[in-house]
């Protein structure tokens, strides 16, 4: 069986196509499944001001069933003008870092011991 490149590219394509529509028509009942099994998500967004450095641009903080889900910038905001910094868009996830201080940190020994 002799194969062309020609061919070769065809058939790569074609599979290429077909994969990427089989994986489609499984996400669609996922989506489905999911709404249904959680119920529909309330979405709402509040306006803040960001704390990871000290301009203090304005952010818009995407929260789903009262979690927040994204951060960004408050386009009325006159400091960033809608954008925020890659500080502030890490403001995620300093909040949900498995290692963060979730209480006060009692000191051992006296004042200015290591």
């Amino acid at each position: 069986m002799n194969i062309t490149r020609r061919n070769f590219l065809q058939m790569l394509g074609i599979t290429g196509v077909a994969a990427g529509g089989i994986s489609q028509v499984w996400a669609i009942p996922d989506k489905w499944v999911e709404k249904l099994q959680y119920g529909p998500r309330i979405e709402t967004w509040k306006m803040s001001t960001c704390g990871q450095c000290p301009a203090g641009c304005g952010i818009r903080v995407r929260l789903i069933d009262g979690i927040p889900v994204r951060i960004f910038g408050n386009p009325i905001a006159p400091v960033n003008s809608g954008f925020t910094c890659p500080m502030g868009e890490a403001g995620l996830e300093l909040l949900y870092h498995p290692d963060r201080i979730r209480q006060p940190m009692r000191r051992k020994g006296k004042k200015g011991e290591s």
